[in-house]
């Protein structure tokens, strides 16, 4: 296996000037303020809608079976310091450090455990105003720090910190992940101290064209393949709310949706005749255009990771055009999205968090003419990648690229 390309990306960036609070004054002639405080449009305050799990699988620190934030983010370690590849409960906890509020509107945080601890994320879609629009961004944190920086710094965006309390402005399309350090003369930050990625996006209706049928799944248990859809020309539209799933399988011309708070949990499975279930949790082989779409989460914490491991997460082989869009994927148990063999594959807007090994980010296969851009990821393991496997079959992969992702 040859491996033509890794990028190995980390939280700890240079920083600049750490911004404070300053006195407001007026703005001078150009509309600019020169006491430090930001002059905003307040005409462009978009209408945002977050996404909320309002699944009772998401509680509290001090509700999970660890007990306490700091005995769930140690069990990301083993007892002599490896990775813990083992299934893991709580995958996802409500944050114990953020409260979020952006235009008016309470945006829930959420936490999942990550490399050396954990990572905090909130999804938000911009409603209107979506290609000239502004986010006030009103962060109240559990304690103070000292510097506040928002990666990547080449957006821009300049927090002020007044106290526990922390102003900024978005006004573009991405991830902005807010970092922090309780040294005031630090050069960098600290990626273990509560860290915290906001996804913002534009909002993209569920919309079924003519000609497709649509199926809708209501939250609850799945049998083992209840899921493993044949019928093509369908949008299959996942509900919000806790699907207990084995896998899904995205057939030719369909699209899996996955509405605003849809949560699929994953878990390793027994097949009747007593093995083990090895289908890949999120799968498409053979086929032109399948789609996986909406704003879903699909966690794998409590699936077996290492070198133990049944099942694979997202995979597609072989296919025309698929696309992966909005993802949300918690602790891959193995390389987390997939594409082997493909041609004008998609990878776009997918956030990415995990601990495990071989939780290696996005991967292309000798694919050809394809993308995966705009992702956030921050792994155990490798983050973006092409390699040369040949288990998609033998191919020449040409013409990929990865584009302003995020690690």
């Amino acid at each position: 296996m040859k491996k033509l390309l890794t990028c190995l990306c980390s939280l700890v960036l240079l920083l600049g000037i750490a911004v404070g609070c300053a006195p407001q004054t007026p703005p001078d002639d150009t509309g600019n303020n020169p006491g430090g405080e930001e002059v905003i449009d307040r005409t462009k305050l978009a209408t945002i809608a977050p996404t909320i799990y309002d699944v009772d699988e998401i509680v509290t620190a001090e509700e999970t079976e660890a007990g306490d934030v700091q005995s769930w983010q140690a069990e990301v370690f083993t007892a002599n310091g490896g990775n813990n590849d083992m299934p893991t409960k709580n995958a996802v906890i409500k944050s114990p450090w953020h409260t979020l509020n952006i235009n008016g509107t309470d945006v829930p945080v959420y936490t999942a455990r990550c490399g050396k601890s954990s990572h905090s994320f909130a999804w938000v879609d911009i409603v209107d105003h979506q290609d000239d629009f502004i986010l006030e961004v009103k962060l109240t944190m559990h304690r103070t720090y000292a510097q506040c920086v928002v990666l990547p710094e080449s957006r821009g965006v300049t927090p002020q910190i007044d106290g526990k309390e922390i102003l900024s402005y978005i006004k573009a399309y991405g991830s902005f992940t807010y970092t922090f350090t309780s040294d005031a003369t630090a050069n960098v930050t600290d990626p273990t101290m509560t860290p915290l990625t906001i996804m913002v996006t534009k909002e993209e209706k569920l919309e079924i064209p003519v000609g497709y049928d649509v199926q809708y799944i209501e939250p609850g248990y799945h049998e083992t393949n209840e899921l493993e859809f044949t019928e093509e020309g369908m949008y299959y539209v996942f509900k919000p709310g806790l699907h207990e799933i084995s896998s899904v399988r995205v057939p030719a011309d369909s699209v899996v949706w996955l509405e605003r708070g849809a949560y699929l949990k994953c878990t390793d499975r027994l097949n009747d005749n007593g093995s083990h279930n090895t289908t890949t949790a999120i799968h498409m082989e053979d086929v032109e255009n399948p789609q996986v779409l909406g704003r879903g989460l699909l966690d794998m914490g409590e699936v077996l990771g290492g070198d133990g491991k049944y099942k694979h997460v997202v995979n597609a082989s072989r296919c025309q055009s698929p696309v992966v869009k909005g993802l949300t994927i918690i602790n891959a148990n193995t390389w987390t999205m997939c594409f082997y063999n493909c041609d004008d594959a998609l990878m776009e807007n997918n956030m990415l968090l995990a601990y495990r090994t071989y939780s290696d980010g996005l991967m292309m296969s000798e694919c050809r003419n394809s993308v995966g851009r705009y992702n956030f990821v921050r792994t155990g393991d490798d983050a973006v990648e092409f390699k040369g496997t040949g288990w998609g079959g033998i191919a020449e992969g040409s013409n990929c690229l990865y584009e302003y992702n995020d690690c």
